[in-house]
């Protein structure tokens, strides 16, 4: 599992497609325009792009407090990669984030 947060973080990853590539740096580049470059996403301030590959790694998701059972999908896209591999995208707002 990769946990992204910034978009200076792209640099080091280099065995993704680029179609995956291409979602995952709008997300942190909005992310970090939004919440800062120096925000702690550990402490919940803004928010981070997981990529998970393989289903071994859903389970460990519950160790970090995320729910793909209950947690609110804001929205899911499919990517479509020219190597022929799908990849999914979702955006979820965790339960613990709901605003009261």
């Amino acid at each position: 599992m990769l946990k992204i947060a910034h978009a200076h973080q792209l640099a080091s990853i280099n065995d993704l497609p680029a179609e995956v590539m291409t979602v995952i740096r709008e997300a942190v580049t909005i992310l970090d325009n939004e919440y800062g470059e120096s925000r702690d996403v550990d402490s919940s301030d803004g928010g981070f792009v997981l990529v998970i590959e393989s289903k071994a790694e859903l389970a460990a998701l519950q160790e970090i407090r995320i729910d793909i059972a209950s947690d609110i999908p804001e929205y899911v896209d499919v990517i479509h990669c020219q190597n022929g591999q799908v990849f999914a995208s979702s955006l979820r707002m965790s339960q613990g984030t709901v605003p009261e």
